[in-house]
């Protein structure tokens, strides 16, 4: 399979030959035309200074607003019910639910409500430049933000939970559950459960690795499977390059994690490989659960396996509120 290649400051060629302005439009596709009039890099990414004016004839040109217009429009359903949550319960355990990249809390709210009827006090905090109304706003906030900020806003909960509760638990979705795992590097988390986890990114994501880092430019939010979670519908190439450096710095530190860990992943994940529960039974130091499904897609809790999977994680962290409450 070729690499990504960068034509000139506009287009990109992915690993099968498709054309994509560098707005997000997939403008052509036919590799062997590309393959007469440009290099083709066979050994990683690479930047080709030269202008592409042979490609002139490209088609389907869509301006950054157009497209812009064109996904928020698809990700606005129960927007009302995007913002942060809180469920509160008196008892000793709470727990943190994160949602994934560019999305809101409502994709993590399943979770939290479960939680809270098996007696858990659970908050549902919205990180750092997600979850902004109007949505169009919210992107130009989403798309200067860094890792940096996305973990301080999650940990800034668990530090305020862990003042009142004995016990402070974490769930994440895809980049939540990196944010989980990297706050239980820190020896924030009394116990972790994941949903499609972020730990190996997508092969063009780390590709373009140093185009992220370089070049501003937007991309459309493939992850659509479930069409009424809220989300931005667009991706900036800041934002991916902070969410590929925490999935990284993440994967490298594993070995600090020593609470218990419940890893529930898709073989028909769309997004995230199944290799990334490989990854964590290689490092992790604490125990680790495995639940395994076969019908859903990378958002886990709203897809068609959601009852299963939620039940897994309620039960998991009650399994583990109830040992941790009453030792042997």
């Amino acid at each position: 399979m070729l690499p990504a290649c960068i034509l000139g400051k506009r287009f990109i060629v992915s690993s099968k030959g498709t054309v994509i302005h560098l707005s997000g439009v997939r403008v052509y596709s036919e590799k062997r035309c590309f393959q007469r009039l440009v290099p083709v890099c066979r050994r990683g990414p690479a930047v080709f200074e030269s202008s592409v004016t042979e490609m002139i004839y490209f088609v389907n040109k869509i301006s950054e607003h157009q497209l812009e217009e064109q996904c928020m429009s698809m990700k606005t359903e129960n927007i009302e019910k995007a913002g942060p949550f809180e469920i509160e319960n008196s008892g000793d355990a709470a727990v943190v639910c994160i949602h994934g990249f560019g999305a809101t809390p409502y994709e993590a709210l399943p979770v939290g409500r479960a939680l809270g009827e098996a007696g858990f006090h659970v908050v549902g905090p919205a990180v750092t430049g997600h979850a902004i109304v109007p949505m169009e706003e919210g992107f130009q906030v989403f798309k200067k933000t860094t890792r940096f900020q996305w973990l301080e806003s999650v940990r800034s909960e668990v530090t305020s939970l862990r003042e009142r509760f004995r016990r402070v638990y974490i769930y994440g979705q895809s980049m939540g559950g990196l944010i989980a795992l990297r706050l239980a590097e820190e020896g924030l988390a009394d116990a972790v459960a994941v949903t499609g986890v972020a730990l190996i990114m997508p092969r063009p994501a780390r590709w373009l690795a140093p185009l992220l880092k370089r070049v501003v430019f937007q991309l459309p939010d493939t992850n659509n499977e479930v069409p009424e979670n809220p989300r931005y519908g667009i991706h900036a190439s800041r934002p991916i390059y902070q969410l590929l450096e925490l999935s990284r710095e993440t994967a490298r530190d594993l070995g600090k994690v020593r609470c218990p860990v419940l890893a529930c992943h898709s073989r028909k994940d769309e997004a995230i490989t199944p290799r990334v529960v490989r990854l964590m039974e290689e490092n992790l130091q604490g125990p680790l659960e495995v639940e395994w499904f076969n019908r859903s897609g990378h958002t886990m809790t709203l897809d068609v396996e959601a009852d299963a999977v939620i039940a897994a994680i309620v039960r998991f962290l009650s399994r583990r509120e109830a040992a941790a409450a009453n030792p042997a």
